[in-house]
């Protein structure tokens, strides 16, 4: 990183740079059939660089990115052709961030628990999943599943002088169940940040149930019907509003928002407020700085289903010329008034999972195969 960052400072063809590296150790477990298949660690150091070159006008730069592994003596060759691709191009010009520090005390992407010993808790891990019965999942059978424990650090620097080094853990986890005919699957895919933030032993029970459910559930009757959307749908459903809100949408003028606006037509019975929190512990688009090494901040996007701030990272703010507020992260929305139970009453359609469930970021229109559903009587 020392002599990349040496090399770029001598470089007078350059106007501004920013590079990163990657630093990732992940241990990996792999079963099938209740049985361990295989137990692997893998490393990784990967490096990213982002160069601006002179544009023909004052309002204009060069651009170009790359990402590489570097091998000894590449790094002049990798600068050299980073310079000549970003002057192939004429992009409106914004500045990296200078020495600013982050705004959280609190790194929200670090579990240090998992990082001191991840082997000790891949495999306690994977030793308490498999010893679930079938009995226990509802005479479904656990086909397989893939258990990842990742600890990385990037390090970031600039040539405004902003530098910072942030640790983060992350655990995947891609499991298949099998309903007890052998009809049906449920393949699930997730991730966290904080092993705590796991119960795998109640998710598979309650996915066991759900399979059985979907092996033996028929159509519901035609008709209209009051509709709750639950579980797998509101990991989407207010994507539409972030998309919309974020300074790409505005600056592309795609975005139907307008602040001091309502953001929905007509009037709700309880109006929407919804935030954007870069700093929720374990969320996983938690993050202390954006990709322009700017540091990231809570936001109110909707207050009360009125359009409140757009966010606006620092690469954004610099083409859009306004205040620079953040980067887009974890989605929170503010409770309702009216208690979850109190939707479900004779005659609602409760949906609770979807083949894919993906609202359009332009029109907010939503569709998907409904996999399990309940009919409330």
């Amino acid at each position: 990183m020392r002599k990349l960052s040496r090399l770029l400072q001598q470089d007078s063809r350059l106007k501004a740079w920013q590079v990163s590296r990657l630093r990732r150790a992940t241990h990996e477990l792999y079963t099938s059939g209740g049985a361990t298949e295989a137990f692997r660690c893998s490393q990784l150091v990967e490096y990213s660089l982002a160069v601006h070159t002179p544009g023909a006008a004052p309002e204009k730069i060069g651009e170009s990115t790359a990402t590489f592994q570097p091998q000894a003596g590449q790094l002049a060759q990798i600068i050299r052709e980073a310079i000549e691709r970003a002057a192939l191009v004429q992009n409106p010009a914004y500045e990296f961030s200078a020495l600013l520090p982050a705004q959280s005390k609190i790194n929200p992407m670090f579990d240090s628990q998992l990082a001191e010993d991840p082997s000790t808790h891949l495999l306690h891990t994977g030793e308490e999943i498999l010893s679930l019965t079938r009995e226990e999942l509802s005479g479904c059978r656990l086909a397989s599943f893939e258990l990842f424990l990742e600890h990385s650090e990037r390090a970031y620097l600039n040539s405004n002088g902003q530098q910072f080094s942030v640790p983060a853990t992350r655990i995947t986890w891609d499991f298949v169940l099998e309903s007890p005919n052998g009809e049906f699957e449920i393949n699930s895919f997730s991730r966290r940040r904080f092993l705590e933030h796991y119960n795998f032993r109640k998710v598979l029970i309650s996915e066991a149930a759900q399979l059985r459910d979907i092996e033996q559930a028929t159509l519901p009757p035609t008709g209209n019907f009051p509709v709750v959307l639950a579980d797998e749908a509101l990991d989407t459903l207010f994507d539409y509003f972030l998309a919309q809100a974020d300074g790409a949408a505005l600056y592309n003028r795609y975005s139907s928002f307008k602040v001091g606006e309502p953001v929905l037509p007509g009037e709700a019975l309880e109006p929407l407020t919804l935030s954007s929190d870069p700093w929720m512990p374990g969320g996983m688009n938690s993050n202390l700085y954006d990709s322009a090494g700017y540091p990231m901040k809570p936001v109110t996007v909707v207050a009360h289903g009125i359009m409140n701030s757009f966010l606006i990272d620092g690469r954004y703010s610099g083409l859009l010329k306004q205040p620079m507020t953040s980067a887009a992260a974890n989605t929170r929305v503010a409770p309702g008034k009216t208690a979850a139970a109190d939707f479900i009453s004779d005659g609602v359609i409760e949906l609770r999972k979807f083949s894919t469930f993906q609202p359009n970021t332009i029109t907010g229109a939503f569709s998907g195969e409904i996999r399990l559903g309940y009919l409330h009587r």
